[in-house]
């Protein structure tokens, strides 16, 4: 059997189960790609437009990337390679009724039409509803590909008619693989790498660097109990780099909470390494934290790592629900910070309404 998807870097079970469905021609017509946002669904998928068009012989890889069709779906200009992205925010009835549309023609080199939807999360409901009979009933010489984080992005009726391949985080050794693929090497790429959370796509953005060294210096002031020490000259320091002060008004709340959100998650991702530390294992690290900062975590008092990312679940979803970011940021200064603030959350700020420069925070 020829050996399957050499350019993709790690998601070795993904891997096997699409090359073993190709080698027995036993692909099925629908599939839904799950993972987290970088870690190369869509590229799996173009790859696997590739596979299925590939010419390349019984010696070669599949797909080889050297053939015709491997060479035009690479650089976008192959019939039978079609994606469908957002059309503004969303992806309307309009643009799946086309790619139903698409589905029904003929390839054109004479291989296998591959249609993917990405992110498919951006489809309306209507539109879902829409692509249902596609799903179920794909042409023969058609295969139509969902890329989302989750899937529940999705409707269950979508779901149930794909097949599901699940793509998780990248090792850290893997993200610096592809980081020097993409000519990023040495000290660079192990800062990218280190708060990437497993997405080489986060590594590779141009604020990685910038939102590592944030992450960092977070997760040491609030381990340190620094930030409930200190609030608002922590959230002084914090707030600049998130789009979060006066100073930089200009800044999208989009990009505002995106930036928060990736840093509480980098937070959650110390505390539950510290939790496993604790705990005397040594699974595959989630943080970039050092060694040292977990330590000092894991030898805090019993219950609060536990309370610390009770709160940080709580602020994610504030965050999600649209509660004004200045908000959130002091809600992790003041709460998270006092959960592992060394003699604990200060007695004269009791509950969780307290204010940063006269602002209430949680």
């Amino acid at each position: 059997m020829r050996s399957a998807f050499p350019r993709i870097i790690g998601h070795d079970a993904a891997k096997a189960a699409l090359g073993q469905a190709l080698a027995t021609g036993r692909l099925a017509g629908s599939l839904l790609l799950c993972g987290p946002e970088g870690t190369g669904r869509r590229t799996l998928a173009r790859e696997l437009a590739k596979a299925l068009n590939c010419r390349g012989g019984e010696g070669d890889p599949l797909p080889c990337g050297r053939c015709g069709p491997c060479g035009r779906i690479e650089r976008g200009t192959a019939g039978d390679y079609v994606v469908v992205a957002p059309d503004g925010q969303s992806i309307g009835i309009a643009q799946v009724q086309a790619l139903l549309e698409d589905m029904a023609l003929a390839p054109v080199e004479g291989g296998v039409r591959v249609l993917v939807v990405a992110p498919a999360g951006a489809m309306t409901e209507e539109a879902q509803n829409a692509l249902l009979k596609g799903l179920e009933e794909p042409p023969a010489r058609s295969v139509i590909v969902l890329v989302a984080a989750r899937e529940d992005e999705l409707l269950p009726t979508v779901v149930s008619r794909c097949r599901v391949v699940r793509l998780g985080e990248l090792s850290p050794d893997e993200v610096l693989a592809v980081l020097g693929r993409a000519g990023v090497a040495g000290d660079e790429a192990a800062e990218r790498a280190r708060w990437s959370a497993g997405s080489p796509g986060r590594a590779l953005s141009d604020e990685a660097l910038a939102l590592a060294r944030l992450a960092g210096e977070a997760v040491e002031a609030l381990a340190s109990g620094a930030a409930y020490a200190d609030p608002l000259g922590t959230a002084d320091r914090l707030g600049p780099a998130l789009g979060i002060t006066k100073g930089e008004a200009g800044v999208e709340a989009s990009v505002k909470r995106a930036r928060l959100g990736a840093l509480l998650r980098a937070v959650g991702r110390t505390l539950r390494d510290a939790l496993v530390a604790r705990a005397g294992a040594a699974p595959r690290r989630l943080s970039g934290a050092p060694a040292a900062l977990l330590q000092r975590l894991a030898a805090t008092r019993p219950g609060q790592l536990e309370d610390a990312l009770d709160h940080l679940v709580r602020l994610e979803e504030e965050l999600e629900q649209s509660v004004n970011p200045a908000l959130v940021l002091e809600g992790a200064i003041l709460d998270v910070g006092g959960a592992l603030a060394p003699r604990g959350p200060r007695q004269d700020t009791p509950g969780a309404a307290r204010t940063v420069g006269g602002r209430r925070g949680g």
